[in-house]
């Protein structure tokens, strides 16, 4: 009896209680829900039973009865599904992010899955699966030896993905309806069995690679493994589909080449294919729940604070006034009447997953024909249930399209497998520096013996290629000064250099005069200076603009105008560019900042350590843990996490710390003014071996190339460096090779390339990557003045390059002086900061004086008119002799073998072995070999526009002589008196119809070859009517005249095409 007393008694008080509690809660949960979207019947208590399997068809078909958004009540727990989204929600939130920064690596592990599928074709799926974990151990844990589907990490990743996909799925476990259950001894002992596992995984692979910084975590490699064999299924099921698709392969593609990323924008098929493998079968069925973080009011409708808000992608794709025909598979739903992706229409699986789908995609069905296996259809609604949906296992048959298939997929793995190799060893982060100019990195540096002697010497060069090679040099030496032998008769060469050795001079005693005056004139921009002190048109637009540029990766045109004279003139002298003579050998460090960046962290505690951890917002509030502080930062993290500090560094760029500190409550106005100060350009770096973003001349090239076009402007006048299509007109290319000893015989050439003015061919394209460079003008150098008046004034300090000349000794420094200033006075710092700018000699006040004294005496004037006349005289006496200039400076070949040129300067033809000589008022074309030259054959055309009868009959002749001896793969010079119409007119025709070009690009190739040329009018509409009948439609010059002037002509195709 006392016993039952004992028992009984606490357990019906218990259960009473526990009834009190549900009653009580769901009375109150009651008033929220009658604000709440519409909702299924359910129990009174319990609520809505969870759906027992494939809950995201459940849902598509509540969607039709209760509306695109309802609600479903789990015990205590209520979930807000939505099943229905417009389109233009879809595509105002949903767009494609960059994940370009792994491309290399998605690529090669993209071949890795078509080799797979060669070795063991029936086991596709689990290939899909081995790509997916092997992405996701290169990416996050830096692993680069090959995985097999079979290893024990991918076996554990695959294992915790399915475990994910299961706890992901509505009501999967009691507890999340029921949070108390949790305090029950032994209620939640396998799901914390499965945390521990994953720590463990985790821990070991960290363990493996621990010096590796940057984490990645998405939830899209796994997606991946299962969107794989659905992309296949699709294939196989839907012939017609994939035989569009594979028909844009090969007109794009070919199949001598792999598709690369660089192939996006013209595989509209294939982005198409990818969108709709996607909405067809989302490997996602029902998204990702989230928790709406304040009340949200939606057409009448309260959604509270806490709710569980779940997107269903399987019911929003079968919505069918947004997708017609929801079941059915139709990639052509995403393309405009243009073939082209449509704007107005997205879907929610966007960014780093979809590019992973789309490179397997395209190279799967640009290798392979696959089929269905006809004694095995395959049930394309046979896909296992969870938050990850997975096919289950189907037969098809895999074809290969592609001739040496295997050995195309080897040699390009190969190459991707040593360049992630190099690029591990060789960062793009701070590659050069010096010992006179970074002192206080040096410094630190010969702090540790293991950083030290990985620093190695280098060069530092630079080069200017202006319009495809129309004018170059370049700085190395005297050779590469006149890489285009033409420049040493063209006085405009001759006045840069003047002018450049003047400017050395001059502005080495500007800085002198800052230091001496009291008013320095602070506001002086590069570009006024220029015009005030006389220099010529081509020392700024070939050297100090292109210079300034490069230097900052900096659109030109804001460089001339606005960028502070004195800042410019400062950092050129700390660099040593002001002299000829005596500059410092320049070093690099082995492995890059990334190698230093690691030595500091592994002398830090772990617990010290955040990674991966982004802050959103930043505010000071009072302090009430310390009591020698009034104040302390609290610090948001992206996670939701609230992190407290004494004392925090905002060391990132300007514009970042505006949108922390205004997210975090608000900026003071005279941080607002300061910080606003400071604007960014924003620039695009490509990682390739195309020798075309070279300069033409081998003499020019050097580590820094700065490449950029003219263009004719709107008052017909010719302007140089202004991009009509980047953010800036100039293209910054390190050639890698030479910066990081990489040899071009062993590994190719190694080219990063900022802004290209053009992308390259895709097949030598490895990523793209994205950066922000400070501008710095002249309200910038005054923010940088007055920065100190900010500096912890609420606990917040600013660090960062952006604070002098932008480089990495200045970020390296501004860390320092930041750190010191928070150690306080008497901190023991391991060496004095020293500042880095020089001081010029005085000395070189009297060099500037004797450049005074002739520019004021008149005499730099007379020698100058002196030396062009001599020069014309000797451009005369060269011509009447024969020497073609344009052909000393390699331009009058416009493609190997070919040649085009005048009749006076047939005396240098001994090195072809065919000319073929279109001559006027004669019904005759000559082609015949150096010995015998006197044989004529054909028929011929004059340049007036009353005789263009033969003009067709003239060019089919030459044009079919040109083949015969191109088939010999013999030298072909093509001339006519002037060399500038006939031969022009043969040439372009013979391009059109044997090449394949566009008239535009035919008159480009030429044009930029041999500026000369001018065809008249008629001849123009001539080769218009003959493009018509080669390829149809409408010509693609849209002009019946080019310009007068060459350089406007050359600009002007170079804007057309």
């Amino acid at each position: 009896m006392i016993l039952s007393q004992v028992v009984i008694r606490p357990l019906f008080l218990g259960t009473l209680a526990l009834l009190c509690y549900f009653v009580a809660r769901r009375l109150r949960l009651g008033k929220q829900d009658e604000k709440l979207p519409p909702s299924p019947p359910g129990h009174w208590l319990f609520g809505n039973a969870p759906p027992a399997s494939y809950a995201h068809r459940q849902f598509a078909h509540l969607a039709n009865i209760y509306g695109p958004i309802f609600t479903l009540r789990y015990g205590s727990r209520r979930l807000v599904v939505i099943a229905r989204v417009e389109s233009s929600v879809l595509h105002a939130t949903l767009q494609p992010q960059s994940a370009a920064k792994y491309e290399p690596l998605q690529m090669m592990n993209a071949r890795n899955f078509i080799l797979d599928i060669l070795d063991e074709p029936d086991n596709f799926i689990n290939h899909a699966r081995r790509y997916a974990a092997s992405v996701i151990m290169s990416l996050t844990y830096g692993k680069m030896t090959p995985t097999s589907y079979s290893d024990r990490d991918v076996k554990q990743v695959n294992l915790l993905t399915e475990r994910l996909g299961y706890a992901m799925r509505p009501g999967a476990y009691l507890v999340d309806s029921y949070p108390f259950l949790k305090y029950l001894p032994g209620f939640t002992s396998n799901l914390k069995r499965y945390h521990q596992e994953e720590l463990a995984l985790f821990s070991c692979q960290i363990k493996s690679v621990k010096e590796r910084l940057e984490l990645y975590s998405s939830p899209a490699p796994f997606k991946t493994a299962g969107v794989l064999p659905i992309m296949i299924m699709a294939a196989a099921r839907h012939p017609d589909v994939q035989a569009r698709v594979q028909e844009q392969l090969d007109q794009v593609i070919g199949r001598d080449r792999l598709p690369t990323f660089a192939d996006w924008e013209k595989l509209p098929q294939v982005a198409a294919y990818v969108q709709e493998v996607y909405r067809w079968r989302p490997v996602t069925p029902l998204g990702f729940a989230h928790k709406a973080t304040k009340d949200v009011t939606w057409k009448g409708y309260v959604i509270p604070a806490g709710t569980e808000v779940l997107a269903c992608h399987w019911a929003i794709a079968r919505d069918p006034d947004v997708f017609p025909d929801p079941e059915k598979f139709k990639p052509e739903r995403w393309l405009d009447e243009k073939g082209r992706m449509r704007e107005d229409l997205k879907f929610f699986n966007w960014g780093f997953g979809r590019r992973s789908v789309f490179i397997n995609t395209a190279l799967t069905l640009w290798a392979f024909e696959i089929s269905e296996d006809s004694a095995h259809p395959i049930d394309t609604m046979a896909i296992k249930d969870g938050a990850l949906a997975h096919p289950y296992p189907f037969t098809v048959r895999f074809k290969p399209r592609v001739s040496n298939l295997r050995e195309k997929i080897v040699a390009h793995i190969d190459k991707l497998l040593e360049l992630l190799r190099l690029l591990n060893e060789f960062t793009d982060h701070e590659i050069v520096f010096n010992p006179s100019t970074y002192p206080n990195f040096i410094h630190f540096l010969k702090m540790y013996p293991d950083l030290s002697e990985r620093i190695l010497p280098t060069e530092m060069t630079f080069s200017v290629s202006r319009d495809g090679g129309e004018f170059e040099w370049a700085g190395n030496n005297l050779m590469s000064v006149f890489c285009q032998p033409s420049r040493l008769l063209d006085p405009d060469m001759w006045r840069l250099l003047y002018d450049v050795l003047r400017f050395n001079a001059n502005a080495q005693r500007m800085l002198l005069d800052f230091d001496r005056k009291d008013v320095h004139n602070e506001g002086l921009s590069i570009g006024n200076y220029v015009e005030q002190h006389g220099y010529s048109k081509s020392f700024r637009d070939n050297y100090l603009i292109p210079m300034t540029a490069a230097i900052w990766s900096t659109p030109p045109d804001k460089c001339a105008l606005d960028f502070p004279a004195r800042t410019l003139i400062q950092f050129m002298f700390n660099h040593h560019l002001l002299q000829i003579t005596g500059k410092p050998s320049w070093l690099t460090l082995r492995g890059g900042s990334r190698t230093y960046v690691q030595k500091i962290v592994s002398m830090l505690s772990a617990s010290h350590v955040h990674l991966s951890t982004p802050i959103r917002a930043a505010r000071t509030v009072p302090s009430f843990d310390n009591p020698e502080r009034t104040s302390q930062v609290l610090l948001d993290t992206a996670s939701g996490e609230t992190l407290r500090f004494d004392e925090v560094i905002m060391a990132c760029h300007t514009n970042t710390t505006v949108d922390i500190l205004k997210a975090g409550g608000g900026m003071t106005p005279e941080e607002t003014r300061i910080l606003e100060a400071f604007n960014w350009n924003k620039n695009e770096a490509v990682l390739h071996s195309d020798e075309r973003l070279m300069p033409k001349s081998r003499l020019a090239w050097s580590c820094w190339n700065y490449l950029t076009k003219s263009v004719v402007n709107a008052t017909g006048q010719y302007v140089p460096n202004v991009n009509q299509v980047s953010l800036t007109c100039k293209c910054l290319l390190d050639w890698m090779n030479e910066l990081q000893h990489l040899p071009t015989s062993e590994h190719g050439p190694i080219l990063v390339t900022l802004n290209p003015p053009f992308d390259p061919k895709p097949e030598l394209e490895f990523g793209r990557y994205q950066y922000d460079h400070p501008i710095l003008s002249t309200e910038a150098i005054k923010a940088q003045a007055e920065i100190p008046s900010i500096q912890r004034t609420r606990g917040i300090s600013y660090a960062g390059a952006w604070l002098k000349y932008g480089f990495h000794e200045d970020g390296f420094t501004a860390g320092l002086r930041a750190a010191a200033a928070l150690a306080g006075p008497d901190a023991k710092v391991p060496f004095a900061i020293v500042d880095a700018d020089r001081k010029p000699s005085a000395a070189v006040v009297w060099l500037a004086r004797a450049f005074d004294v002739l520019e004021m005496s008149g005499a730099s004037a007379v020698v100058g008119i002196l030396f062009v006349w001599w020069l014309a005289i000797l451009r005369t006496v060269l011509g009447r002799l024969g020497v073609d200039l344009s052909y000393i400076r390699g331009q009058s070949q416009f493609r190997r073998g070919l040649h085009l040129t005048r009749e006076g300067a047939l005396h240098r033809i001994c090195q072809f072995v065919a000319i073929l000589n279109v001559m006027a008022f004669h019904s005759h074309v000559t082609v015949a070999s150096w010995k015998s030259v006197g044989r004529h054959r054909g028929a011929g055309t004059v340049d007036s526009g009353s005789s263009l009868g033969s003009l067709e009959a003239c060019v089919d002749a030459a044009s079919a002589i040109l083949e015969q001896i191109r088939a010999k793969k013999e030298r072909v010079l093509v001339h006519c008196s002037a060399g500038i119409l006939r031969s022009l007119t043969v040439a372009v025709a013979y391009m059109m119809r044997h090449w394949g070009k566009t008239l535009k690009e035919a008159l480009f190739v030429v044009v930029d070859a041999r500026p000369a040329v001018s065809p008249n009018p008629e001849f123009i509409v001539w080769l218009k009517q003959e493009e018509v009948c080669i390829r149809g439609g409408e010509s693609t010059l849209p002009v019946d005249r080019l310009p007068a002037k060459q350089t406007d002509r050359l600009a002007l195709l170079r804007q057309q095409g």
